[in-house]
């Protein structure tokens, strides 16, 4: 009896070990991976630059070598973007990316000014401070140069 149920424990474990490798190697290559560099215009890497896949929640930054990776990214033709402040942004369309492969794309991106309006800042004092207990006397610049 011992041998028997030793041969059904053993069978058991075999059957529950192959199950989980079925499981696992369904759902393997249903998804891919970008990868690449970002260069500035003088062939330099860029670290921090936002690299996303348009449509989804996918992204990555670079590290200090310029290098990403996106993982699960889903199969079929993508638009990639590359941004950062100070330089144009860069959408690479058709990226075709397949299951359980890895898809290079590699930006460089060139320098773009970036344009600011004019802001004009107005600082005005209330007339009466309610936590002030004591009395103060406020001098501008015009009036301490015309005191001895």
């Amino acid at each position: 009896m011992t041998i028997y149920c030793k041969r059904v424990g053993r069978i058991l474990i075999q059957a529950g070990i192959l199950s989980l490798l079925l499981a696992t190697a369904s759902f393997a290559g249903t998804r891919g991976k970008l990868v690449g560099i970002v260069k500035d215009s003088k062939g330099a890497p860029l670290p921090g630059v936002a690299v996303t896949v348009d449509g989804t929640r996918l992204g990555a930054s670079t590290d200090p070598d310029g290098r990403y990776f996106i993982m699960q990214v889903p199969p079929g033709v993508q638009s990639v973007k590359a941004q950062l402040i100070g330089y144009r942004a860069i959408t690479i369309t058709n990226v075709r990316v397949s299951a359980d492969l890895t898809t290079e794309t590699s930006f460089t991106l060139t320098e773009e000014a970036l344009e600011v309006g004019a802001m004009t800042v107005i600082a005005k004092r209330p007339d009466i401070e309610r936590d002030v207990t004591s009395s103060q006397t406020i001098i501008d610049a015009e009036q301490a140069s015309q005191k001895p």
